[in-house]
């Protein structure tokens, strides 16, 4: 048990013993499950389970954080990715539980996790996915006030998330968002970095053999092929 924050709130990295696997399990399926209902959008409790066992015999690029107060109720959580060929930290989700909302608690934790890494690795980039605003049927655009207060900013592409497996849709609702930790008035990225990217992510965090050649990733590398120029990175809005 590792006391993180004020409030005893305690972390659990996901590791292949039993109670790490039991946290993460809840959090999964208390939080996660219910804040993105899409399942085209996250894979199976079961194939993240199956992915770290994977992992733990080769090299883990793939992470979960999960948090819990003192009386063991699961209140957020992180899963991310760590391309080391790009120094690059993948946010794939990022919850808090409805209580522990507007406390700060998701930009402490994120900083929490930024360290942890840069602890061992090198670190330059953090790019995530968030949903375009125009698909948001409720209007809370919480998520995109926090990540603007991060400074992340929208790389100027047509961005498709592949189908995570048979049978699912590729999503095209979301937009590709980065920052670059060493020059916050970056305005723009190259097309290569780009490129490698999409295809990483989708390798060690979507799991997708042969990535390069996914028509998701095709449509996306075909479009990037036709850039001259670097790709403008554009403030987020809502």
């Amino acid at each position: 048990m590792n006391n993180l924050f004020k409030d005893d709130i305690y972390y659990s990295e996901l590791g292949s013993d039993c109670h790490s696997q039991m946290i993460f399990s809840q959090f999964y399926t208390e939080l996660l499950e219910f804040t993105f209902p899409n399942k085209n959008e996250r894979e199976s409790l079961e194939t993240v389970l199956e992915r770290n066992r994977t992992q733990n015999e080769k090299v883990r690029s793939s992470k979960a954080y999960t948090f819990y107060n003192r009386n063991g109720k699961i209140i957020a959580g992180l899963i991310f990715s760590y391309l080391e060929e790009l120094s690059c930290m993948a946010i794939e989700f990022i919850v808090v539980d409805e209580e522990y909302r507007r406390r700060g608690l998701a930009t402490e934790i994120l900083h929490f996790v930024i360290a942890r890494v840069k602890h061992t690795s090198e670190l330059d980039y953090i790019v995530i996915e968030i949903e375009h605003p125009t698909v948001i049927s409720d209007g809370n655009f919480s998520y995109l006030h926090f990540w603007m207060k991060m400074n992340m900013k929208v790389i100027d592409l047509k961005y498709i998330q592949p189908a995570l497996k048979g049978g699912d849709s590729p999503v095209e609702s979301l937009m590709l968002c980065v920052k670059c930790l060493s020059n916050d008035s970056m305005e723009t990225i190259s097309t290569d970095f780009v490129k490698r990217f999409i295809v990483l992510y989708a390798t060690h965090a979507c799991w997708i053999e042969n990535a390069e050649c996914d028509s998701s990733i095709l449509r996306m590398t075909g479009e990037l092929d036709k850039r001259i120029n670097d790709l403008k990175l554009i403030a987020l809005t809502n």
